[in-house]
């Protein structure tokens, strides 16, 4: 069609004519003005009309070649082509055998290094005897450079060392304007150089010393053929004979170019996934964070590895939540889907759960509400555990939605699953959320998991939970050390290859080998209550060696939470001492249902500045909710006796 320049952006130009009956047969057109058709075709979806028998055109030119390399090409030369077999297979047969294979090897992968050392491994020595793919480079922000960036190449093995090494794949690549790959990136059009000889060596290299040692290699012929995506042009397919003294023809420019279409758009699918996948990965691990928050309470470790060795993300995540009075809250979760949108929802989520756990809500509290935050969202679904533990009475108390159950390995025991309240996963709405309690003997180890870790085409989900049992024992008899065990027990379970097919998230925690000192008090509400809570804290904390000036700052405080707890709450009140690792830990319960917080009295008020004494001789302070009633809490940190 006169005018119309199928090397143009595709949005730039209009389609070829439809196949006709009348229309000229593929085997009539020139080999590039093919090659030209296939793109165009690729470019709109077609997938292969050279194969489909006839085509109707009426554009008659070809692509760009060499002046010194028009003359026709002699029948003996035709007859070395490869394309025709010595077994008397026919050039197109071959060449659509050739054209399948690509398109297989293309479609194996999203990662670009890959998707381009695929083919150009599958055409040396098919094709030719090098094979170079170099892109057009980028820098951090997307913008075009201008420089060419080699991304893969392939020789014969028999083919002779340069002097000088190649460009490797991920170096910028010294073309001199001259160079056939140049020449093709500014036109969009094959080039063909039937014969190379040395002025065009020189012509096509910044360094004489680099020419010189690509002529001790042998080049004969090449023919360097466009990349094209989308948006234009992103690179160059440059194909090269030596040891075979071979010469390219111009069907081996149309098949370059048919090859050349397909890469180009495999490429640039690559590409988009990757950045798409980068932009997820990012976000993932920007909200997972480098390390757990740390706690005295409790020793941790956390692994997350993306699906299909970090080609593929999900919504896989994990927390470690310090709560008041040395609690800690655990979560771990799985948003179904994957890419950025499982991301972003695994962000929302992620969020939400932990600014519900900073409320010290209990778990089956906490997973209604996130019910109903998931299930504002568009057909999301989530799966998530909640547990928390509490190191005054060594229970983890555990809620479940849909997620796999916690395992628990205890000192001298076989590892085990623990019994959890299953419900539905978020999102699914109209079910009730319950939570189980379980005691946790000194030195447990608890694992969360995701079914990444698990479950896989060769084990079913029993299999798996049952291999992870035996996996997480066997490394806690090999070492001690959380992150050793956890490295151990995702070695054990997972494929060398690292493609397993979904995120593994893992997370373990060991309570206290040596739990502190602890005690309780119930103290009524009679008049007596304050003086006897003075006296259990000061006999408790003599007993217990604590610093006197904090046990004095510990009597004072007892006192005024006990005080707040007669005059604001109701029921019986409960005074608990925990002495931690870092601090002394106070909790006053009551059942009433209203939460104190702290305002400013004024000059001639009696009361009002409980709480605000409270603040000031403590390190933190705080409240939560109990099934009846309220606690609340304080701590202070230890000072050595």
């Amino acid at each position: 069609m006169p005018g119309n320049d199928p090397f143009r952006p595709p949005a730039a130009r209009s389609s070829y004519p439809p196949t006709t009956e009348t229309g000229r047969h593929q085997s009539d057109l020139t080999p590039v003005t093919r090659c030209r058709i296939w793109h165009d075709f690729a470019m709109s979806g077609e997938l292969d009309p050279l194969a489909r028998g006839s085509l109707a055109t009426d554009d008659p030119r070809a692509g760009t070649r060499d002046p010194d390399a028009e003359a026709a090409t002699s029948d003996d030369a035709r007859e070395d082509a490869h394309v025709d077999g010595p077994d008397g297979e026919s050039g197109t047969n071959r060449r659509l055998a050739l054209l399948a294979r690509a398109s297989e090897s293309l479609g194996a992968s999203l990662d670009v290094e890959e998707t381009t050392q695929a083919l150009v491994t599958l055409l040396v020595p098919t094709l030719a005897d090098h094979a170079i793919i170099d892109l057009i480079d980028t820098d951090a922000a997307g913008r075009v450079t201008g420089d060419l960036r080699r991304s893969a190449m392939a020789h014969r093995p028999d083919a002779p060392e340069p002097s000088i090494p190649y460009t490797q794949p991920g170096d910028l690549v010294p073309y001199t304007s001259e160079n056939a790959a140049m020449r093709t990136i500014r036109s969009g059009r094959p080039v063909l150089v039937e014969n190379v000889n040395a002025a065009d060596l020189v012509a096509g290299s910044k360094d004489l010393a680099v020419a010189k040692s690509l002529a001790g290699v042998g080049v004969q012929s090449q023919v360097a053929v466009p990349l094209w995506a989308r948006e234009g042009v992103i690179g160059v397919l440059l194909l090269k004979q030596s040891t075979s003294g071979r010469h390219f023809t111009d069907d081996d420019v149309a098949i370059a170019g048919e090859l050349a279409a397909r890469a180009g758009v495999a490429i640039d699918n690559a590409r988009r996934y990757t950045r798409e996948h980068t932009i997820a990965l990012t976000l993932q691990r920007s909200l997972l964070g480098d390390r757990l928050t740390p706690t005295p309470e409790v020793e941790a470790a956390a692994r997350y590895l993306p699906a299909e060795g970090g080609l593929a993300v999900s919504g896989d995540w994990y927390d470690l939540i310090p709560l008041g009075a040395g609690r800690v809250g655990l979560v771990i979760g799985d948003v179904m889907g994957r890419g950025l949108p499982a991301a972003s929802v695994m962000g929302q989520v992620r969020a939400a759960a932990r600014t519900l756990a900073h409320v010290d809500l209990q778990p089956r509290r906490l997973l209604s509400l996130l019910d109903g935050i998931v299930g504002e969202l568009d057909e999301q679904l989530v799966t998530c555990s909640y547990a928390v533990y509490d190191p005054f009475t060594s229970t983890l108390c555990t809620g479940s939605a849909g997620h796999l159950p916690p395992l628990v390995k205890a000192v001298g025991d076989e590892t085990h699953e623990l019994a959890v309240w299953q419900a539905v996963p978020l999102g699914v709405g109209g079910v009730p959320f319950g939570h189980s309690m379980a005691s946790l003997p000194p030195g447990a180890v608890v694992a969360f998991y995701s079914d990444g870790l698990v479950e896989s085409p060769e084990r079913d989900l029993e299999r798996g939970i049952l291999q992870l049992r035996r996996a997480l024992t066997a490394a806690l008899k090999m070492s001690d050390n959380l992150d050793d065990v956890a490295d151990a027990v995702l070695a054990s379970m997972l494929p060398k290859s690292q493609q397993y097919k979904d995120d593994v998230t893992l997370l373990l925690i060991r309570t206290p080998p040596r739990p502190g000192a602890r005690a309780s008090l119930e103290v009524g509400t009679h008049t007596s209550a304050v003086p006897n809570t003075r006296h259990f804290v000061e006999a408790c904390l003599a007993g217990w060696r604590v610093d006197p000036d904090l046990i004095e700052t510990a009597r004072l405080v007892a006192s005024e939470l006990v005080t707040n707890g007669l005059q604001h709450g109701s029921g019986p009140l409960t005074v608990r001492l925990r002495l931690g690792p870092e601090h002394l830990c106070l909790e006053v319960d009551d059942q009433g249902p209203s939460f104190p917080e702290p305002r400013t009295a004024g000059d001639d008020d009696e009361g009002g500045r409980g709480l605000q004494l409270v603040e000031v001789l403590t390190e933190a302070w705080g409240t939560r909710p109990l099934d009846h009633g309220k606690s609340v809490w304080c701590m202070m940190r230890l000072t050595q006796a």
